[in-house]
């Protein structure tokens, strides 16, 4: 259900921030932006091994585990 979220506020014009989920870390940790806010181009959407889209920092180093989600950004710009 977590990836869902992810699409759910791209319909909205926002952004989930999410680093982490229950399943992965001891809290679900998230904040919400607008599309157009300058955070939101702050972080990449990836998706680790196990298909959990995460929230990464752009300027964060990737490790090996971590894959960039592909047509993430803008998947939805048609709906617009």
């Amino acid at each position: 259900m977590c990836n869902c979220d992810h699409m759910a506020m791209r319909k909205l014009h926002a952004v989930l921030i999410r680093e982490g989920t229950c399943c992965t870390a001891s809290c679900c940790d998230y904040c919400i932006v607008g599309d157009k806010n300058p955070i939101a181009g702050e972080y990449e959407l990836v998706t680790r091994e196990n298909g959990l889209l995460v929230s990464v920092r752009r300027d964060a180093e990737h490790d090996g585990r971590l894959r960039e989600t592909e047509g993430a950004a803008g998947r939805d710009d048609e709906d617009r």
